[in-house]
């Protein structure tokens, strides 16, 4: 059980890798293959930990930012109803004003253009 004092690491965990190296270590180094074999596998699992928090905190990022995304597309589609709504009105009224049948309008702007 590592105990954590107030001190040099002011209550951060030490890290399993530098606990265990600073346990085994004479003179600088590690005293034989075994405890170097068991040191670097240490240091590779608390590198892929390390990689996989951050890949978690990249994926929580990227989750948030997908539903204010879809917050903001579902309050667009909203908005677009009523506005072609009033565009429908509006063609209307001005379909009675010219008196004009839409289909017959499309047709007599093809013939213009021929």
């Amino acid at each position: 059980m590592i105990v954590l004092c107030k001190g040099p690491n002011k209550g951060i965990k030490p890290q399993l890798v530098n606990v265990f190296y600073t346990t085994r270590k004479k003179d600088n180094s590690l005293p034989n293959a075994e405890a170097t074999q068991k040191y670097d596998h240490n240091h590779e699992e608390e590198e892929l930990e390390v990689e996989l928090n951050t890949t978690k905190k990249r994926n929580q990022v990227l989750e948030s930012r997908v539903e204010a995304l879809q917050v903001e597309n579902n309050d667009l589609k909203g908005r677009v109803g009523p506005v072609e709504g009033q565009m429908k009105r509006f063609e209307d009224m001005m379909i009675n004003q010219l008196n004009v049948n839409p289909s017959s309008s499309a047709n007599q702007s093809k013939s213009f253009s021929s």
